[in-house]
């Protein structure tokens, strides 16, 4: 027999108040949010709604790219101790 989504939600917020300290407050508000994620997922599982598409994330460090003539490649040692 599956698993009902409060048994899964009381799983995933054991785990997370096994690894990190938590007040009930704390308990009480994760196992609100987890049970409405995978309600909301379930539910966009079986076709009752659309989960909202994401966009694309920007990436974490955006670098100019240098480009270096070949002998400025040998400039340092390879060995800096």
């Amino acid at each position: 027999m599956p698993k009902k989504l409060i048994e899964i939600a009381s799983d995933i917020v054991n785990t997370q108040a096994s690894r990190t300290a938590m007040t009930a407050a704390d308990i009480s508000a994760s196992l609100r949010q987890v049970f409405s994620t995978l309600h909301e997922l379930q539910r966009a599982e079986s076709g009752e709604v659309e989960l909202p598409k994401t966009e694309k994330p920007a990436p974490a460090c955006q670098q100019e790219l240098k480009i270096y003539p070949f002998w400025a490649l040998n400039f340092y040692p390879s060995s800096m101790d």
